[in-house]
């Protein structure tokens, strides 16, 4: 693992992965599946916190409704950046309906 993450591994108690993990779930099911899905598609689940983080800020910014509605529709294309739901929002693009 990089050594700019090797620091993160200190932050253990409690885990910070749980609690973005937690974050995640209260903006909804989506976001939830779809942060789980970051941090399983990474090697190490430290990899995951900066884009699930990135998602995080984007429900506070813009509102989770509309931030989970576009973690369904990432999840639909397997897009798992913060940086494709940023570029989403910045377009207008309103998320697909179910």
């Amino acid at each position: 693992m990089p050594d700019r993450l090797n620091a993160v591994r200190d932050i253990r108690e409690p885990d910070y992965g749980d609690i973005l993990l937690a974050r995640a779930r209260a903006i909804g099911a989506n976001a939830l599946a779809w942060a789980e899905r970051c941090f399983a598609s990474r090697d190490f689940p430290e990899q995951a916190f900066t884009t699930v983080q990135g998602m995080i800020r984007l429900a506070d910014d813009r509102g989770a409704e509309r931030l989970d509605a576009l973690c369904a529709e990432a999840l639909d294309v397997n897009r798992l950046s913060s940086g494709f739901l940023r570029d989403r929002l910045r377009a207008g693009a309103e998320p697909h309906g179910p």
